[in-house]
């Protein structure tokens, strides 16, 4: 059976500006799609993109400022690519790190598609965690990980295994509105530790990970004690996370 060319790609750009972008990515933006959008604010991809091919379109501009709710942010960006006209597709959206690995603009598409009967195709690219295994030096096949985003574990009041590695993603959103160019309020803080020191000792030590996302950059890892981390509350924005490791 011949395949159905998709009427949207899904595509992960990676973490590190464009060097982190797949060869089979580059080979759609470039060869496969009619319309391009991507949410970036990185200006060396955009620059990519643009030699790459020029059809691109950012909404990251149009729709993700600080403030708005993310919810109401990612219907209009799902909205935006469905409403591409039949004769500029396929269309493509490309987001940051893997297309699947905590997005919910990416599950509100898959939705979205399936209920409009709209073909989508999803392609792997390289998440945060990879680049952040690379950053902390860390094989996990020996302890395990846990793997939770922050304001949903405050929410649901998840239980934490101490005896596994644990990373906390996205610790710099940790309310509902839009934080992009903010960083999470002391009062936030508190409580994410307040809640870990449920389940860690005081003074464990845990890292502060920002990978780097720019070309120019390189990333950054902070380790302090537990009890200590309201102290970093100027390392807690949208692009870090946090990691435990296995307690003893």
């Amino acid at each position: 059976m011949r395949k159905q060319a998709p009427d949207i790609y899904l595509l992960g750009s990676g973490i590190y500006s464009f060097h982190d972008i797949t060869l089979l990515t580059q080979h759609i933006l470039a060869e496969k799609c009619r319309t391009v959008y991507c949410l970036h604010d990185l200006p060396s991809l955009e620059e990519y993109l643009e030699k790459l091919t020029g059809r691109v379109q950012n909404l990251m501009p149009v729709y993700y400022r600080d403030g708005r709710d993310r919810s109401d942010i990612y219907d209009d960006i799902v909205g935006h690519v469905l409403a591409t006209p039949e004769e500029q597709r396929p269309a493509a959206l490309l987001l940051h790190g893997h297309p699947l690995v905590y997005s919910t603009i990416s599950q509100r598409l898959m939705a979205a598609c399936a209920a409009a009967g709209l073909k989508l195709e999803i392609v792997p690219g390289l998440s945060s965690l990879d680049r952040m295994f690379v950053d902390l030096k860390l094989d996990i096949g020996e302890d395990g990980v846990q793997i939770y985003n922050a304001g949903s574990v405050l929410a649901r009041d998840t239980v934490l295994n101490p005896a596994a590695g644990c990373f906390i993603l996205q610790i710099g959103a940790l309310t509902p509105a839009a934080t992009r160019a903010a960083t999470s309020n002391p009062e936030e803080i508190s409580r994410l530790k307040n809640y870990l020191l449920k389940f860690y000792p005081p003074d464990h030590r845990v890292s502060v990970v920002e990978s780097a996302v720019e070309t120019g950059f390189e990333s950054s890892v902070t380790e302090i004690e537990l009890e200590r981390l309201d102290e970093m509350d100027a390392a807690f924005n949208y692009n870090a996370s946090l990691y435990l490791p296995p307690v003893g």
